[in-house]
């Protein structure tokens, strides 16, 4: 029979810590799973009504679908692996999990950091949206691409292997690394190479990306004021006083468009920068430990049952981020749904006042007339006392 993790002793520290950890392994799958799968599904009907997505949202169904591709690899898969402990898929299922896990992960992180380059992109270059839908495209395939090939080497290094020393009948086989590398630097130098990978270059394209949009905005904010933009429709509508009225609607109309275009760039900014706020804040410590990893393990020779077990839980809490995202998306959406249905009630509000505002005008003037009408046969104050007396006007 095949050996499970309760068959191995263990004491009591230990077995809390596990059980724990799938406790914590399997809600966060499920939370990420129901949470990812309802945006995939909002933004699939948002796609199929309008024929096409917004960059933000088009950005969001990718990090949505790896975020889904995070929880069921990353999460579901090491709670079943706790569960049972020793590996049951096989040397082909080992591969494949592995890669998929990494590629999960890269393509998470690739995505957030494509996030920051659109925003960038829409912010400092406004008016090429047709160009820059195209290059989005581009980028989310190229995002995927590389994630799949920086996620290759888990199919050479991860393989089955049964401990030693125990029977046919109670063999226990775990998904490892152990003997695939051969020589010492190689382990450290490739954990070094998915650091910079999945945290360091795409920190960096996200710190570069906003710092330009801030350098924009403040530049936008100090050379436009209240009264920028009025001068030369001024002058021409002093030279050309034909054309006043045409030119004095052309600028209010571009001024709204302008305005609701840098509103809704806004929305989706705010949206960006809280997704890649939750990727930072929650893989940061993750990473600050690997490195303490590298240096304890490698270098200082040292290591501790209890430092690795600290260190799945910030693993854990890292893969939160998948859960969180799609709450971020969730909240931006029912706010955009409650502004657009509180629109909808004013505008009913406003046109319903409006019908009633034009009803009575033209009952007023209907009244009018036939009073008119009546002063040319009789006496005008006997016409107008009887209609103020039946309430006609």
């Amino acid at each position: 029979m095949d050996l499970n993790y309760t068959e191995i002793k263990e004491n009591e520290a230990e077995a809390y810590s596990r059980h724990v950890h799938i406790a914590i392994l399997f809600t966060l799958s499920g939370l990420a799973i129901v949470g990812n799968c309802v945006v995939l599904a909002i933004l699939t009907r948002n796609r199929s009504r309008q024929k096409q997505l917004t960059p933000i949202d088009y950005l969001l169904l990718h990090l949505a679908a790896a975020d889904v591709l995070v929880a069921v690899f990353c999460l579901f898969t090491d709670g079943m692996w706790k569960v049972t402990y020793s590996w049951l898929g096989g040397d082909f299922l080992c591969k494949v999990v592995k890669f998929m896990q990494m590629l999960a992960l890269y393509a998470s992180t690739f995505v957030t950091a494509a996030i920051a380059v659109d925003r960038c992109m829409a912010i400092r270059f406004p008016l090429k949206r047709v160009d820059h839908k195209k290059l989005i495209k581009r980028v989310m395939s190229s995002c995927w691409l590389a994630a799949t090939i920086c996620s290759l080497p888990q199919l050479l290094i991860f393989r089955v292997l049964r401990a030693p020393g125990l029977s046919e009948e109670d063999r226990f086989e775990q998904c490892v690394t152990f003997g695939a590398y051969t020589t010492y630097w190689q382990e450290p130098a490739y954990i070094l190479f998915t650091f910079s990978a999945m945290f360091a270059v795409p920190l960096m394209v996200i710190f570069i990306s906003y710092f330009l949009i801030v350098l924009k905005l403040k530049f936008a904010s100090t050379s436009t004021g209240p009264n920028a933009g009025l001068t030369q429709p001024i002058m021409q509508s002093n030279r050309m006083s034909s054309t006043k009225s045409t030119h004095t609607n052309a600028s209010l109309s571009n001024s709204k468009r302008q305005a609701l275009m840098r509103k809704a760039t806004m929305k989706s900014l705010w949206v960006s920068i809280l997704v890649i706020l939750t990727f930072l804040i929650c893989w940061l410590p993750y990473y600050i430990s690997l490195l303490y990893y590298i240096v304890v393990e490698f270098w200082l020779k040292e290591s501790s049952n209890e430092a690795l077990d600290m260190f799945q839980y910030i693993f854990c809490f890292g893969m939160t981020s998948s859960v969180l995202n799609p709450v971020i998306y969730g909240a931006f959406h029912m706010s955009q749904g409650i502004r657009r249905q509180n629109a909808r009630l004013s505008r009913g509000t406003h046109n319903r006042r409006m019908h009633r505002h034009c009803a009575e005008d033209g009952d007023i003037l209907y009244r009018k007339t036939l009073i008119k009408k009546a002063s040319n046969d009789v006496d005008d104050t006997v016409v107008y006392t009887s209609v103020y007396q039946n309430g006609l006007y």
